[in-house]
């Protein structure tokens, strides 16, 4: 159906709306008519103080109301926030049209934009910005976070949680956050919003200005979380706070041009020159990351940013490299990209459940898993710029095997968020739907770790089973890339960002076209990707086709024709996979929903909300959303010649 890839999209970004904090939301209405809301809550946000904040004088409120719940608490953390502020922004960039389009099928009640004219994705990522605009003191400093000292009962709603909440000391790494994110904010509102996107760039400023002073071994402001219990989001890695100032750097450059924050990008840049391989090791060790210095990570997040430089340098937006540009500078960052992204690659064709990260665990790995798609992306972008298509095509369809991975071809045969898929998870670890005894929409949950079989759906078990706006940002960015026809941002106009209130619209040159999984049914074919690296994995050789409303042909095309989709009924095309390396002569699509297996007719049963599709020869049993499949049954099954599971959003 031409409306199945959207509404995994959709739910993940109105999750989003759900998590907002100050004000009352809903209902969120799923497709199954399931209906989701809560009112307005924490609107006394903060307290600033002695003891908690380090401030001098009588405690007093400081208005910061607004912003997103972080995860299964109440919390609003700074630094996580511009972490997730800045994945949507990217996710923005690249994917805005088919975010547009897939926020159009919605059931929901959702707020009319702040200005008129605001697409409502940007508007949401607004909701997040903005308050952290309002974390920002007179001096640039901005305050770490806004907790409660200790967390709220498991159990309470949102609007009835009455613990009073403090400002947290500013920090240095949460300056750095604001700067990167509100530069990058100025440029995609300044077509929409011209106040806010100045508010931003003004902020931007300023942050950057504190940062100058508070950066160095000797000044830098760690945030003091003594009286606090709650979150810390305070990274030990000693590269930390640089990676969030190349960050900062770079998306001030592409903002205004000033030659001095290319300057600092440069510095900062080169001072990542951890080697290409060591880079790309998917090293199990713990601590691989916290002293290497790395230009681009395999494993980034909210305690790592330096990435999020990198492909801002790499990838542009608005501005050209100035014409004294350090190549060689660049050349090395490139190489250390395509190097991770092969790795990825490597891991997710490798992996029996297409895990683009192998055997890596840590709490949060399933953020880390979806968060790949984006260093896949800007790969993909290099390297179709380069004319490397047999590179592109890996790259993109390791993206496709780790977003499947998420949705239910993984080792428990289930889903990883709550309502979509084949079992999805019940009892995550978050407030509102412990609360209401029911799980909320579209949450992605951590997943195992240390090993693979450690995840349990226990709304008790954080550790694994908790719910983070930077896993969802992450989720958000996988979702739209296979729900996305547009151009990736493969060439840079030379038009400069001027901060007036004449601020131009941009415009990204499209020299190299994206499209590869470009209509409505692609996450089907990533789904029967996924079923064809399971069956490789099991040393079956198996012709198959898949369900969808887009082919994809040529998987490693000619030389220098780059990659295409071709939408519409294809003739059917039967590919045989067997131990040589991954290459789709052709992968039919029907819209009929009748998939054939070497001639055998499939049968197809999908179930709810977007529930997972099992697809089999007939005469298998099928799975539905009510009953749970064990890892081994999910195994035996796939082991079967000529049949496969679909697991579909």
């Amino acid at each position: 159906a031409d409306d199945v890839s959207p509404q995994p999209l959709l739910g993940s970004v109105e999750s989003f709306t759900l998590a907002r904090c100050g004000v009352a939301v809903g209902p969120i209405v799923t497709r199954s008519g399931a209906a989701f809301e809560h009112g307005a809550c924490h609107t006394h946000d903060a307290t600033v103080d002695h003891r908690h904040t380090g401030e001098s004088g009588e405690a007093h409120a400081l208005a910061t109301a607004g912003g997103w719940h972080d995860a299964g608490d109440y919390g609003k953390y700074t630094v996580n926030t511009a972490f997730s502020v800045g994945l949507l922004l990217f996710a923005h960039e690249h994917f805005g049209r088919a975010i547009a389009r897939a926020l159009e099928h919605t059931n929901s009640t959702v707020p009319p934009p702040a200005v008129a004219g605001t697409p409502r994705f940007l508007d949401e990522v607004r909701w997040g910005l903005a308050w952290m605009l309002t974390m920002q003191r007179e001096d640039g400093a901005v305050y770490h976070k806004l907790t409660p000292t200790e967390f709220a009962d498991l159990q309470v709603f949102p609007d009835d949680d009455n613990l009073e909440r403090f400002l947290a000391p500013p920090s240095s790494i949460a300056t750095a956050s604001l700067a990167a994110v509100a530069a990058a904010g100025a440029r995609a509102f300044a077509r929409y919003d011209v106040p806010f996107a100045q508010a931003c760039l003004r902020a931007a400023r300023l942050a950057h200005a504190w940062l100058r002073e508070h950066s160095t071994p000797s000044t830098v402001v760690a945030p003091d979380q003594g009286p606090f219990t709650t979150g810390t989001y305070d990274s030990k890695s000693p590269t930390h706070l640089e990676g969030a100032s190349l960050w900062a750097a770079a998306e001030l450059w592409q903002t205004t041009g000033d030659g001095a924050y290319w300057v600092e990008v440069e510095s900062l840049l080169r001072g990542f020159d951890a080697p290409a391989d060591e880079c790309a090791d998917l090293s199990t060790r713990r601590d691989k990351y916290a002293t290497a210095r790395c230009a681009v990570e395999p494993l980034f997040d909210w305690s790592s940013m330096t990435t999020l430089g990198t492909l801002r340098v790499l990838l542009g937006s608005t501005q050209p490299p100035p014409p004294l540009v350090d190549g060689a500078l660049r050349a090395r960052a490139k190489s250390v990209l395509l190097a991770v992204a092969d790795t990825i690659a490597d891991a997710a064709h490798s992996h029996p459940y297409g895990r683009p990260v192998g055997r890596w665990y840590k709490w949060g790995v399933n953020g880390a898993i979806a968060r790949q798609a984006l260093t896949l992306h800007a790969g993909a972008v290099v390297a179709e710029a380069a004319a490397d298509h047999a590179r592109v095509w890996r790259y993109r369809s390791a993206a496709a095997l780790g977003l499947a991975h998420l949705l239910g071809a993984n080792d428990y045969g289930r889903s990883y968020v709550t309502h979509i898929g084949n079992s999805p998870p019940n009892n995550p670890h978050h407030r509102p739907s412990m609360a209401e005894h029911r799980p909320w929409p579209f949450l992605l949950v951590g997943g195992p770790w240390p090993h693979a079989g450690d995840w349990t759906d226990d709304k008790l078990n954080y550790q694994t089973n908790e719910v983070a706006i930077n896993w969802q940002a992450s989720l958000v960015y996988a979702l739209a890339m296979f729900c996305s026809d547009q151009d990736a941002p493969a060439a840079l106009v030379a038009e400069p960002f001027t901060p007036t209130a004449a601020l131009p619209v941009h415009r990204l040159a499209t020299a190299h076209p994206w499209g590869l999984l470009a209509c409505a049914g692609a996450v089907v074919v990533v789904a029967a990707v996924v079923a064809a690296r399971l069956l490789l994995r099991v040393g079956q050789g198996v012709a198959m086709t898949t369900l969808g409303s887009c082919a994809v042909r040529s998987a490693v095309p000619h030389a220098g024709a780059p990659m295409r989709p071709s939408c519409g009924v294809i003739p059917p095309a039967v590919e045989t996979w067997d131990a040589r390396p991954p290459s789709f002569a052709g992968v039919q699509a029907p819209r009929t929903g009748v998939a054939a297996t070497q001639g055998e007719t499939a049968r197809v049963s999908s179930h709810g909300d977007g529930c997972a599709a099992v697809v089999t020869a007939v005469g298998a049993s099928h799975t539905s959303c009510e009953s749970t499949t064990s890892a081994a049954a999910h195994t035996a099954l796939l082991m079967r010649p000529h049949q496969h599971v679909l697991e579909m959003c």
